[in-house]
């Protein structure tokens, strides 16, 4: 499956299945958390299956992602709650834009 995302020179394709150059979750307060930690989201796109409210999340593989990653899975990160409330909050508008289209 491929994701259509604009960028300043044009279009590109994102393959979802990429693992090698982009982490993909559905765990919504792990995509928060990885905002929090300055990954930049690629992409994320509502998965219609059914009555589904799910959504994927998209991130460039980059220094460190897989730590944070790790440390979240192990309960060792921490974020500061009001940044984390912020991205949480723009996240979901984000989210609620791809219903209304």
């Amino acid at each position: 499956m491929n994701k259509h995302i604009g960028h300043r020179d044009g279009y590109e394709y994102i393959p979802f299945d990429d693992a090698s150059n982009y982490f993909s979750t559905n765990d919504f307060p792990l995509a928060v958390t990885l905002i929090c930690k300055g990954f930049e989201l690629a992409t994320l796109d509502h998965l219609y299956q059914g009555n589904s409210k799910k959504y994927v999340f998209l991130f460039e593989v980059s220094s460190g992602i897989n730590d944070v990653i790790d440390n979240y899975w192990a309960h060792r990160v921490s974020v500061d709650p009001l940044e984390y409330e912020n991205h949480r909050k723009n996240l979901k508008s984000r989210m609620f834009s791809l219903i209304k289209n």
